[in-house]
């Protein structure tokens, strides 16, 4: 039985985001994140539910994800499954997320220059 991290980590790779990108999005480090997907037994519900938006399903359905079953009648693209949401949305919101990081940085670069200028 996949634990919800991989079932996390699947759908995120299904959706082509990084986990940098879910990183921000979740506004955590990635080595936070990275433990989040491989090691963290109990994540807590309220995070699951963030995670949820920002992979853009269902908590109920992230919770019964499972990848052997990408293409069965009820998740096939073609008839209205989950995947073609994902993979459609995938490059807008990393392209945001790159955003928010370069703003952040720019912030913290600028921060620095006062402090050192």
């Amino acid at each position: 039985m996949l634990t919800i991290g991989l079932r996390i980590k699947k759908l995120r790779e299904i959706r082509g985001y990084s986990q940098n990108y879910m990183s921000v999005k979740l506004k955590m480090s990635q080595e936070q994140y990275s433990y989040l997907e491989n090691r963290q037994k109990n994540i807590a519900e309220e995070q699951i539910q963030v995670i949820a938006t920002v992979l853009g399903i269902s908590v109920d359905r992230l919770k019964s994800f499972d990848p052997e079953r990408l293409l069965t009648e009820d998740d096939n693209p073609i008839t209205g499954g989950y995947i073609s949401r994902i993979v459609i949305r995938s490059h807008e919101n990393e392209i945001e997320a790159y955003k928010e990081l370069i703003k952040t940085l720019k912030t913290e670069i600028e921060l620095l220059r006062r402090k050192n200028g």
